[in-house]
């Protein structure tokens, strides 16, 4: 059914059908900032300062790739030694108010392909800064992230990147900005602003180079104990510093809604129109013209027992690509958490993707079709409060209309990390 379609169907159920549930309260309420202070404050800290810390860890993972340069033939395998060490801190700030810092570090090590040896340490994609400060009915959260990766693999739940014929895509990325929470229990108002940072370590990707302003809004009214409805936006200017030609700006808005189906089951649905156009003299002089499309999602969240849940999600969106401006995809993904025990957990996962990169329009411009399906599964096992081991399994094919542009990708990946 389509998202509008099973939205319509959602506000037209009778309240008393739906499934009750007592009053909510505000998020940004003195009551629920400490319980966020609370329940986000590290179990224990390595490094002990005033009512805060730090917390270390640090760990050495290897990792088997069958196809490391990403070719649709003749493929050169290669194993991977990482070693990786993560700092987090935590301080409160008054009472309500938190300050908190995390940063992870991994140096990669080819055995066989010397070349892909940079010496250059990555920072992991979650490495952040941030500042949350609760006042009245609103909650403001600053933060600052930042990474540095080079491997040109896709990593499930990140943003995929059509790169292939190369072992090494390094790319610097850095979002700044904030959020700010207006709840008034039954309507809940957020509005965000960030700045991107997105360039490449190197000339072979220097066209990816750009900044970012990025915007969003949204508005939910709790309509219903289990229903709440409301509207989205989302904006962007986007400025490339060595292809003037891909300076673009879009925006987007629509409905969205959340619905408690059962005490177990969750949906989320939201989707509306997008539209992204071209401003530059070069756009102008090509009759490059915007693109009228639609973005659409549709999640379900279903916890089984304490112990197991999974996720079922089919999306339509569109994002900046590597080749051309747009890359605009329809997913369909699964994920399924199982608690084995309360040392032993397994999290399978599994999609399928169809891609289109292109300017929208534009004879002779950049423009691809292809499908991507992954899988894996992964298994985290915790020896003790210090030791941690982690086995993972992920596959990969890209097919696409263009015959070499395709690959095929297996890797296999085991970490043990020590929390000091």
């Amino acid at each position: 059914m389509p998202a509008v379609g099973v939205l319509a169907g959602i506000m037209s159920v009778a309240p008393e059908c739906l499934p009750q549930e007592p009053d909510r309260q505000s998020l940004t309420g003195e009551a629920a900032a400490e319980a966020r202070v609370r329940a986000t404050a590290p179990s224990r800290y390595n490094i002990r300062w005033g009512s805060g810390g730090m917390t270390v860890s640090a760990g050495l993972g290897g990792e088997y790739v069958d196809n490391v340069f990403l070719t649709d033939g003749h493929q050169v395998d290669d194993f991977i030694l990482f070693p990786q060490v993560e700092v987090g801190a935590f301080f409160p700030v008054g009472r309500l108010n938190t300050l908190s810092f995390e940063v992870g570090l991994a140096y990669y090590h080819y055995f066989n392909n010397h070349e892909l040896n940079t010496g250059t340490p990555l920072v992991n994609p979650n490495s952040e800064l941030a500042f949350n400060i609760y006042s009245g009915d609103f909650a403001f959260r600053l933060t600052e992230a930042f990474s540095y990766q080079e491997t040109p693999f896709h990593e499930y739940g990140g943003a995929f990147y059509n790169v292939y014929h190369t072992g090494r895509f390094a790319r610097y990325d850095n979002l700044v900005g904030g959020t700010v929470t207006w709840d008034l229990k039954d309507l809940v108002v957020t509005g965000g602003y960030r700045h991107e940072n997105f360039f490449s370590n190197g000339s072979q990707y220097d066209y990816i180079n750009r900044a970012s302003d990025l915007f969003s809004a949204r508005a939910m009214l709790t309509v219903a104990p289990a229903v709440s409805v409301g509207v989205e936006g989302n904006g962007s200017l986007n400025r490339f510093e060595n292809r003037p030609l891909n300076d673009h700006w879009r925006a987007s808005v629509g409905p969205a809604a959340e619905l408690r189906l059962t005490e177990f089951i969750n949906l989320k649905l939201a989707g509306g129109y997008q539209h992204i156009g071209y401003d530059s003299g070069q756009a102008e002089q090509l009759d490059l013209e915007g693109v009228d499309t639609f973005y659409a999602s549709v999640a379900v969240d279903h916890v089984i027992n304490p112990y197991l849940n999974h996720t079922l999600a089919v999306s339509h969106d569109s994002q900046i690509g590597v080749n051309a401006p747009n890359l605009e995809g329809t997913h369909v993904t699964y994920s399924l958490r199982w608690k084995v025990n309360e040392k032993f957990r397994v999290s399978p996962h599994a999609g399928y993707h169809t891609y289109v990169e292109s300017y929208g329009s534009g004879e002779g411009l950049y423009d691809e079709s292809f499908d991507y399906v992954s899988a894996g599964i992964r298994g985290d096992f915790r020896f003790d409060e210090n030791w941690e081991a982690s086995l993972g399994y992920e596959f990969g094919k890209k097919d696409s209309e263009s015959a070499t542009s395709g690959y095929t990708l297996n890797r296999m990946t085991l970490t043990v990390t020590y929390h000091f």
